[in-house]
């Protein structure tokens, strides 16, 4: 990937846009309201152990709005801003719908990225240089993916903010459509829980990273076929989180793979007891 200096990213764009006949692409930052047919949008909640690097993806959803038809993507912009005494930005590369456009050798794709040590990241690029391929409509479109590093011993939630302040002049928050209009999209930030509480999956008995028929089964096989007493994340067993073990977390497991409603939280993305009680979790591999 080429590092570019930030201060030159805007004015580049703008070049290449006209020299490739994107004279009608618009890289200031886009007034009025937002356009409903595109949201950026990172993961809503994280959970970290103080001092670690951890990696999220910056998605992008086009899709049919109050403001029209749904419509390809040619290009886009924008800024992720972080709290430097919290996150350090370590690194920015392409997300995996990105990568496969430009793996697959039929695209010119221009592609500015950095992390800008203090303040996050910016990230900005053009689909095809010569306008004949672009996004099609679709939901959660991998554009970057980043990582950081969790700064302090915790705990302490660190947020993740889109902005248009990053570099100079700043990088806009942009979605250009196929055909060259630039309108400002929606965008959600999201949240960084950086704690050394133990942090795992309810429901996911046996540990393997997903919840399934095999969690129930691997409970009554520990509480009446083969008894062991050691569950590495006892916790992780406790569907109905009463803290305690018995037939019922496996029923209600059961309940929640085929029905409703689903597990007490942490589920089903992993995420610390929001109930601590006297069954543990020294072990749970599957949660980073």
């Amino acid at each position: 990937m080429k590092i570019l200096r930030v201060s030159v990213v805007v004015t580049m764009l703008s070049l290449l846009a006209l020299s490739t006949g994107f004279s009608g692409v618009a890289w200031a930052q886009p007034g009025g309201a937002s356009d409903d047919r595109f949201h950026l949008h990172v993961p809503p909640i994280q959970y970290v152990q103080p001092g670690a690097d951890f990696s999220f993806v910056a998605y992008l959803d086009s899709m049919a709005g109050t403001l029209g038809p749904a419509v390809n993507v040619q290009s886009w912009g924008f800024g992720l801003c972080l709290d430097a005494t919290l996150l350090e930005p370590l690194a920015i590369e392409y997300g995996a719908t990105l990568s496969a456009i430009v793996s697959g050798g039929t695209t010119q794709t221009f592609y500015a990225s950095w992390a800008v040590p203090g303040e996050g990241f910016f990230s900005a690029g053009i689909i095809d240089l010569s306008g004949m391929h672009s996004l099609p409509p679709t939901v959660n479109a991998e554009l970057e993916l980043m990582t950081c590093r969790a700064i302090g011993p915790g705990p302490y939630t660190a947020s993740l903010d889109f902005c248009a302040t990053i570099g100079v002049p700043p990088v806009s928050i942009i979605v250009v459509m196929a055909g060259g209009q630039g309108v400002l999209p929606e965008y959600t930030g999201g949240q960084v829980v950086v704690s050394s509480d133990p942090v795992f999956r309810r429901g996911d008995c046996d540990g393997d990273g997903s919840v399934s028929l095999a969690d129930p089964v691997h409970l009554l096989e520990e509480l009446f076929v083969q008894p062991s007493g050691n569950l590495p994340c006892a916790v992780a067993c406790d569907a109905d989180d009463n803290d305690t073990l018995n037939l019922v977390d496996a029923v209600v497991s059961l309940v929640a793979l085929f029905g409703s409603p689903g597990v007490p939280l942490p589920g089903p993305a992993c995420g610390p007891e929001q109930t601590p009680g006297a069954l543990g979790c020294s072990v749970f591999a599957s949660c980073p």
